[in-house]
């Protein structure tokens, strides 16, 4: 997930991870909070919300917010499940 990024950035992914793994139950917090306790209105389509709650599309690269790669990997998803 971070081979195509420069050497500080993987720097600070491998630094950030050299402390305890995160707990499974801070981990699902995101999820839960995005399936069972907010309401409609405060949630954004295809939004990228970092723990718990936020909204943080912004932080998101080009590549992260291209429409044509959205497409393609819809298209995919489709074509790989129409047997199911």
């Amino acid at each position: 997930m971070i081979q195509n990024l420069d050497f500080w950035n993987k720097l600070l992914v491998y630094v950030s991870n050299l402390g305890p793994p995160p707990t499974p139950e801070h981990v699902v917090l995101n999820q839960l909070w995005a399936s069972a306790g907010a309401k409609k209105d405060e949630l954004a389509n295809g939004g990228f919300y970092m723990p718990v709650g936020d909204l943080s599309t912004s932080k998101l690269d080009k590549v992260a917010k291209s429409e044509n790669l959205a497409t393609d990997l819809w298209s995919y998803t489709e074509n790989a499940l129409k047997d199911f």
